[in-house]
């Protein structure tokens, strides 16, 4: 095994018990320092080779201190982010064309990466607020570490006696607090329509879009109380869980659960099924089936919410695919490197090119930008 392979390997290693909570102290504190650094990393600046030893010396030295596990840490990288590729194989959202030399090529309009979290539009009302602003009476907003989160008071909802319909209006997910304490996170355009009955009543959420769910847990009079969230296709109940929710699409939509237990049922049809975690659900508006399968990539999920591109041995080209759709940036990959593996776990940096730099430093490639397009191409033997 060469060393720079067994240096990404130690890299993910980190990175991976890091996000699962796992890491040592001396791993947090080393990942944390990592991530601060390369958020005021300029791409232009070259990397002196004295300070790229010294990095590999401390990744070792991380592998070589306590093995002691500290308990679970789940709110150092809670991000906002947009994009969450689950959605993007299922709506088509990558595509692929031919070139000359059969070179992949993935072209999307060109365009910045979000500003960040700075909206909320509320539907009933029709006007949309810049959370730096007053906001209604009953909703305000918290920052929690580095993340903006829309907080919803019970009172809200008891007062208007209406239901509340949120909006996504930024590239970046959305947080939401719902007053039992259930988190929500909301892609770009994603709609949830909370009862006005919420927290006294059942717990009901009506959701259109990509919505990543965290249920909160809750008991009245010693018995559980359901939460509930309609699509227009299906009915999804559960009492403690984290699961995905894609309803981009009226006629097909997925369900993919995390942890827990969810009971599905389609909304045309008297069909029903219960997921365990790791399986996936898809539901058509014309089949009264309900398809389950072992769902792929979970990771990605989790890196989403929190932030993250994540990837495990997957093909530059499939990597480039999924940074093009973000960054809304046309690349094409040479044949000769389409189908060499990367692993790494990165933040979703505002330019592309920080990411192009990182993806240089640890892969035999080398990135060309020309004519408004980059090149990804095998480095030129000596």
């Amino acid at each position: 095994m060469s060393k720079n392979s067994s240096l990404k390997k130690k890299l993910h290693a980190i990175f991976s018990r890091y996000m699962r909570g796992k890491a040592t102290d001396s791993e947090q504190e080393f990942v944390d320092k990592f991530y601060h650094n390369l958020s005021h990393y300029e791409s232009k600046v070259d990397i002196d080779p004295e300070m790229g030893q010294v990095l590999k010396k401390q990744i070792n030295n991380q592998l070589d201190t306590s093995s002691t596990y500290s308990p679970p840490r789940f709110t150092v990288f809670i991000r906002t982010v947009a994009a969450v590729f689950i959605a993007m194989l299922v709506c088509g959202g990558i595509y692929f064309l031919g070139d000359r030399d059969d070179a992949v090529v993935l072209v999307k309009k060109q365009g910045e990466a979000s500003a960040g979290v700075t909206a909320l539009h509320i539907v009933k009302d029709g006007a949309s607020y810049n959370l730096a602003d007053a906001l209604p009476e009953g909703i305000s907003v918290e920052q929690r570490d580095e993340q903006k989160v829309v907080v919803i008071n019970a009172a809200t909802l008891t007062v208007t006696n209406k239901p509340l319909h949120l909006k996504n209006p930024n590239r970046e997910a959305l947080a939401i607090q719902l007053s039992d304490g259930t988190q929500l996170w909301l892609n770009q355009s994603a709609e949830v329509v909370v009862d006005p009955d919420f927290g006294q009543g059942d717990r009901i959420v009506q959701a259109e879009g990509v919505v990543y769910f965290k249920v909160k847990s809750l008991r009245r009079n010693g018995k559980a109380v359901p939460f509930m969230v309609h699509t227009t296709l299906q009915q999804i109940q559960v009492l403690g869980t984290s699961f995905l929710v894609d309803a981009k699409l009226n006629d097909k939509q997925e369900v993919v659960l995390l942890e827990g237990k969810v009971k599905l049922q389609h909304q045309k049809f008297a069909s029903s099924t219960v997921l365990q975690p790791g399986q996936r659900a898809a539901v058509s508006k014309g089949d009264s089936h309900i398809s389950v399968s072992a769902a792929s990539q979970l990771h990605k999920i989790e890196a989403w919410r929190n932030g993250l591109f994540s990837f495990e041995e997957e093909g530059l080209a499939d990597v480039m695919a999924e940074l093009a759709q973000w960054y809304g940036v046309s690349i094409t990959v040479s044949p000769a490197v389409q189908s060499q593996k990367y692993s790494g776990i990165i933040t979703r940096y505002k330019d592309v090119n920080e990411v192009f730099k990182l993806i240089e430093l640890t892969n035999n490639i080398r990135l060309v930008e020309k004519g408004g397009k980059t090149y990804v191409m095998p480095v030129d033997k000596p």
